[in-house]
């Protein structure tokens, strides 16, 4: 998918490595005893639904050499999945490295209690969410806008819609992006990139706090996106700065795919504090998604 991830030295690595003497007959031995496999399988697969052990396959879906078709058995024995299948082929470290090791991380830190340094993000209260009249249409798609966000002029043409969200400390910002047919790259392209915008103040090495969904509702796919930490995001145009990192940010993200017009990307960004109070209403807008007539 992105070939500048590939470093050009690694065939010359490889390479030498492949050159070394009685290395050609060790890889014709291993190519051979790929054979012994099958015979085997049963057993694996017995172990499986027997101890059932907490499993997470995370895959390249273009993976030529280990096509996707062999990661969906695992789900016929495995009742602990987590399953990803990433818009990358064999090469998947090299393009999506950040993104793979945060769902090891987390897979983790939900199977064996690893700790955390940050906190996750939850809305702090549930309270009922006042639904307005107004609507609006992006690529084909209708949501409804909860009452409180204030409509502002979109300042580009990629922004669709552009809302102000307010709250106690500070105004969050919610854009709707269109790219247009098959612009702005794959889901998982995208929920990296996100990602990549935070880092952890109080532990610059460790991750941030994350999580995503993804469901299926009014005939449209869902993929919700939670993340917080310092906001510092590159910047987009050559020759300007990028923005003052921010401390205590957060964004609400949605990636919306199966709509007439392409993936609508719908993106939240504030003080965290702020996105927390306004999480229901963002979870309202997300499921009022729905094929404009």
């Amino acid at each position: 998918r992105n070939k500048e991830a590939i470093s050009p030295d690694n065939w010359h690595v490889d390479q030498r490595l492949l050159d070394r003497p009685g290395n050609q007959e060790i890889q014709l031995q291993l190519f051979y005893d790929y054979g012994s496999n099958p015979p085997l399988y049963p057993q694996w697969q017995a172990y499986f639904r027997e101890h059932q052990p907490p499993t997470l396959i995370v895959w390249g879906k273009n993976d030529e050499i280990f096509p996707a078709e062999g990661a969906y058995p695992y789900k016929r024995d495995l009742k602990k999945l987590e399953f990803h299948l990433l818009d990358t082929g064999h090469f998947a470290l090299e393009e999506d490295g950040l993104l793979i090791a945060q769902h090891i991380r987390q897979f983790l830190r939900k199977n064996l209690g690893t700790p955390t340094h940050s906190h996750t993000m939850k809305p702090k209260a549930k309270s009922p969410v006042a639904i307005g009249a107004k609507t609006i249409v992006a690529a084909g798609v209708k949501f409804t806008v909860p009452q409180g966000w204030i409509d502002q002029k979109p300042s580009s043409s990629m922004r669709k819609a552009q809302f102000e969200l307010p709250g106690e400390a500070g105004s969050a910002e919610l854009v709707v992006y269109y790219f247009g047919l098959g612009g702005a790259g794959g889901r998982e392209a995208n929920v990296q990139r996100w990602l990549g915008q935070f880092s952890n103040p109080n532990h610059p090495t460790s991750e941030v706090q994350w999580e995503t969904s993804t469901v299926t509702r009014n005939k449209l796919e869902h993929t919700v996106v939670k993340v917080s930490g310092t906001y510092a995001p590159i910047s987009m145009r050559p020759g300007v700065p990028a923005p003052t990192p921010k401390p205590d940010y957060a964004i609400y993200g949605i990636i919306l795919e199966g709509g007439p017009q392409g993936t609508l990307f719908i993106k939240a960004t504030g003080p965290k504090a702020t996105i927390e109070v306004q999480a229901a209403a963002l979870d309202a807008f997300d499921k009022s998604a729905r094929l404009a007539e």
